[in-house]
């Protein structure tokens, strides 16, 4: 939605001091709400067993999204932050539709979730870590 607004110019291109800082402050109250439905003893125990489906439930979309922005914009920096855009939902749109069918509160609901958010921390701290926005048109 925020890429068709700024194409027909109701948002602007570079964002404001404002939307930067109110963008970290979403991130931080998302996690903050996460951790109110996570135990984090269970959450510990969850990680040993499910670092394996956080890395390649995140993999695959991150190398199939990523060689498709390089293929359409040419820019590397791009496409890396598209596909730390598709491996931060990928294991949250399973999450969806446990929830759905009331599966939500299972083992296996625990471990995708950890797992999501093993993949959403990694893609944070990875975008934090690469190059500004400021430089990615050169």
């Amino acid at each position: 939605m925020g890429s068709i607004l700024v194409t027909f110019g109701l948002l602007p291109v570079k964002a404001t001091p404002f939307i930067a800082g109110f963008s970290e402050l979403g991130i931080i109250l998302i996690m903050f709400a996460l951790g109110f439905e996570e135990n984090a003893t269970v959450f510990m125990r969850s990680i040993k067993r499910t670092w394996g489906i956080a890395l390649f439930a995140a993999l695959g979309p991150f190398i199939a999204s990523y060689f498709c922005a390089i293929y359409f914009w040419h820019n590397t920096n791009i496409a890396i932050l598209v596909g730390l855009a598709m491996a931060a939902i990928t294991v949250s749109l399973p999450m969806a539709v446990l929830k759905h069918e009331n599966l939500h509160l299972t083992k296996a609901a625990t471990d995708i979730m950890t797992a999501a958010v093993l993949d959403n921390a990694a893609s944070l701290i990875y975008c934090r870590n690469i190059t500004p926005l400021s430089q990615w048109s050169e």
